[in-house]
């Protein structure tokens, strides 16, 4: 059985090689005209990437809510809501825990046998929860007013991540329309798929809580970019733009409540308010020079609305829970560092640290496991070296190319925002992990994807199917690599919670052998 799956799985890879090879018909012009064949192929995208990545989720006991954890947060802080608390609502608060000189130090903790819940944040004798509140008010709250009953948070993570995938796909196809119409849609949906697999893979092995913010804001952020670049890039009706506006500021201005990090993915915004400015200068929605600058004043005023109510409500959330409005529950967090002892953002600040961190989390190698899945932790571009394409900006066709579309600054911003949010990681937290990867991977996919497209778009006509085939492959070899990242035993996943698991799919992919 095992040598009939294994060579089942290689001829099925082999022949996916195969298919993309630069003869093939997917390159060609005519395949693009069949309206009904396209859609066909895109819904077929989208539901298979739907279930390559939410049927893993539930996997793992440890993180699909059969196992009882400190994973239930969200549901114990919607409880708490009808309550009429802010607190989690935990009776059995250690004594000991309260008489403690310093309860951060996790080494006199362990040293006076202190119990506490784990991973929440605790302050003046209340344990509160210092993950985003908005999946609590969006999901888990109504959920619970409507049913009476908790909503288990793997379900939550699954229809954010849903939503995520949705939104990447409206955002390709919308890139493709107004930018790359001339590139192939199987090459698009290729990279749909095998973007949104990099994008996710961490949260499919581990879905509940940690991730489930980062779902939530990644979400928030996905549905932001498309309704902002709907709206300045496509729209010429400036009511349109306003609304997109006033909707993509909102999902923008949620991501700050999910998780903070990955709210700084707002700083992609700067180019496309700029880029507005100067249509609205120009006259493309309204011609009288007095009211050019009167509209685009009141369309952005529009556009902050969101940002300033949904900052006011977390600041006065913050104030009342932890006397500081700008504090989240950080600081105070129950693991194994001290956070309280922290400075600030820039007594924090360590060259060497910086730079230590951004090699880890880009440019570490680290040896190959000698055993399966022959693959371990390394920095972005090793584990995904299809991401490289993104310093293609650098290109002079490629900066024309996207100068010309109005879009060259926005490519260029998504380049350091993954640096901006590494480095406060690397100042914030303890040690940089793998899930803090996830905060901005789609990010630099979604830049991959506007890189691929301006190079397909202005490669000499006699290399675009060789460059097509290439990129063809690069996303089939990251795809594997995404599988074998997900079998890797890590973080209470479902192989490292059984290594009999990580023995069989072994035994299946290589003919009955196990390497372990």
């Amino acid at each position: 059985m095992y040598i009939l799956c294994s060579i089942i799985i290689w001829a099925l890879i082999i022949a996916c090689f195969y298919a993309f090879n630069k003869k093939s018909c997917f390159w060609k012009d005519d395949f693009e005209k069949n309206g009904q064949r396209n859609r066909v192929i895109k819904i077929s995208t989208i539901v298979l990437t739907m279930i390559l990545v939410l049927v893993p989720m539930g996997f793992s006991p440890t993180w699909n809510g059969r196992n009882e954890n400190h994973h239930n947060q969200y549901e114990l802080l919607a409880r708490s809501f009808l309550h009429g608390h802010l607190y989690l609502e935990f009776d059995d608060i250690d004594e000991k825990l309260l008489t403690m000189d310093n309860p951060y130090d996790y080494e006199a903790r362990l040293d006076e046998g202190v119990k506490v819940h784990w991973d929440s944040a605790f302050y003046n004798g209340k344990y509160y929860m210092y993950f985003g509140v908005v999946p609590v008010l969006v999901f888990f709250l109504p959920f619970r007013m409507i049913t009476g009953m908790d909503l288990p948070t793997i379900m939550a993570t699954r229809i954010m991540v849903a939503l995520f995938l949705l939104g990447l796909f409206l955002l390709f196809d919308l890139l493709k329309k107004r930018f790359f119409k001339n590139t192939p849609l199987m090459l698009n949906m290729l990279l749909y798929l095998t973007i949104s697999l990099l994008s996710l893979w961490y949260i499919m092995d581990a879905p509940e809580l940690y991730c489930t913010a980062i779902a939530a804001a990644i979400c928030c952020q996905i549905w932001s970019l498309y309704f902002l670049i709907r709206g300045v890039y496509v729209e010429t009706s400036l009511k349109k733009v306003r609304i997109y506006a006033l909707i993509g500021a909102l999902f923008g201005a949620l991501s700050w409540g999910c998780r903070p990090t990955v709210g700084l993915i707002c700083l992609a915004t700067i180019p496309i308010v700029i880029r507005f400015i100067k249509k609205c200068l120009a006259g493309e929605y309204i011609t009288k020079s007095k009211a050019k600058i009167k509209n685009a004043v009141i369309t952005l005023f529009i556009a902050m609305i969101p940002y300033l109510v949904v900052a006011l409500a977390l600041m006065v959330y913050n104030q009342i829970r932890f006397e500081n409005p700008f504090e989240f529950g950080q600081s105070y967090q129950m693991t194994v560092a001290d956070q309280t002892a922290y400075g600030s953002f820039f007594e924090e600040f360590d060259l060497v640290r910086v730079i230590n961190g951004l090699a880890d989390n880009f440019i570490k190698y680290k040896n190959v496991k000698k055993e399966f899945p022959f693959i371990g932790f390394s920095g972005i571009f090793v584990e995904f070296p299809m991401l490289l394409v993104v310093f293609a900006v650098f290109f002079r066709r490629v900066r024309e190319k996207l100068s010309k579309d109005g879009i060259y600054l926005f490519t260029m911003i998504l380049n350091f925002i993954p640096v901006i949010i590494t480095i406060t990681s690397i100042l914030w937290t303890p040690y940089l992990l793998e899930r803090y990867k996830m905060d901005f991977l789609f990010l630099m996919g979604v830049n991959a994807f506007i890189c691929i497209g301006a190079l397909s778009e202005t490669i000499d006509a006699r290399f675009k199917n060789n460059f097509r085939r290439n990129i063809a492959y690069l996303c089939l070899i990251t795809i594997m690599t995404v599988f074998l990242l997900f079998v890797t035993p890590y973080d209470s996943n479902f192989t490292g919670y059984s290594t009999k698991t990580l023995g069989e799919i072994c035994k299946v992919l290589f003919f009955g052998h196990n390497f372990n």
